[in-house]
């Protein structure tokens, strides 16, 4: 396999690795899910100044994405992190957020760990030159 400039070859081998792997982001989920249960759509939707002018949710909805990646990379084994939709409605919707987060980490665990063993070519786009 040849290496674009832009990609890393990463492999986890600790023993259960994998596992752990799957497990944290579990648990990143169940946080988002108790932070959406928390919150209401005016809040979620809020541009904030400080924050480049997005909202929680814009924010959210990029998390996701990459959660997203990473999970169908596990099967096609490349894993593109530029390649996302913008302006859904999990970045307008709390209650869309909450059902992509619980599919999102259902599909998370029910994911066999030796996808995560096998070698992956990673593009993200680093900078803008």
């Amino acid at each position: 396999m040849q290496k674009l400039p832009n990609q890393t070859i990463m492999k986890t081998n600790s023993p259960g690795g994998d596992r752990v792997l799957i497990d944290s982001v579990v648990e990143a989920l169940l946080q988002g899910e108790a932070l959406l249960t928390e919150i209401n759509d005016d809040t979620y939707t809020r541009k904030v100044p400080v924050a480049f002018n997005a909202s929680i949710g814009g924010h959210y909805r990029h998390c996701l994405d990459h959660f997203r990646s990473l999970l169908d990379s596990a099967s096609e084994g490349d894993l593109n992190y530029d390649h996302r939709e913008r302006g859904t409605l999990i970045e307008n919707d709390c209650f869309a957020a909450l059902n992509a987060t619980r599919d999102l980490r259902e599909r998370f665990e029910h994911l066999d760990p030796v996808f995560l063993s096998r070698p992956l070519a990673v593009t993200c786009k680093t900078a803008t030159r």
